[in-house]
């Protein structure tokens, strides 16, 4: 009966030990497995982490580009606001000129009446051919700030079409400026958002 006693003690000994190796060896294959799964999301969450890293570089300096934009539109603003300014200033004197000679024309033209009224009363003697000398001065004057006149006007048509063409490309400036601000307001909410 020992014997028998001895042999069930044995095996259950023996059924013991079997049973926490297999537990072991279970337990021991289900953490490989575990600890590859992890390894696998440590290896992804540090290429994701890479991407974003790469991803906020871009980003940063996409934005650092938009900045650098935006500064220079501003300063080219700025001169092309000038530079109306100053296209203002030159149109305002040509018109100024502009009616200098036509006041001038209008003066030479009443002269020119008054020596035709002269003429036409004068003597037939040397006082005639004075006063056709002055005519004939009076009509070349005349002339001259006529085609001084016609000048003024072409140069007064161009700065005004420079004028025009400085407003249209300053409306475009401010449009791309506003443009790129918004861009910017964009990416840095992006920036924010991510964060």
């Amino acid at each position: 009966m020992i014997y028998l006693i001895l042999n069930i003690a044995l095996y259950l000994l023996m059924a013991l030990i079997c049973g926490a190796a297999a537990g072991w060896l279970a337990r021991n294959n289900n953490a490989l497995r575990e600890e590859e799964e992890l390894r696998r999301a440590v290896t992804e969450l540090k290429d994701k982490l890479s991407q974003c890293e790469s991803l906020l570089r871009g980003r940063d300096a996409q934005l650092n580009s938009l900045r650098a934009e935006v500064k220079a539109k501003d300063a080219r603003m700025g001169e092309l606001h000038d530079e109306i300014n100053g296209q203002s200033n030159v149109l305002r004197s040509k018109d100024r000129e502009l009616a200098q000679a036509d006041a001038q024309r209008q003066s030479a033209q009443e002269q020119l009446d008054a020596l035709a009224l002269e003429l036409s009363g004068a003597d037939a003697d040397g006082s005639a051919d004075q006063l056709r000398n002055e005519l004939q001065a009076l009509e070349s004057r005349l002339k001259r700030n006529r085609q001084a006149r016609d000048r003024m006007s072409k140069s007064l048509e161009r700065e005004q079409r420079r004028v025009v063409e400085l407003e249209r490309e300053r409306e475009l400036q401010s449009n791309s400026l506003l443009v790129l601000h918004e861009q910017l307001d964009l990416e840095r909410a992006r920036a924010a958002g991510g964060n």
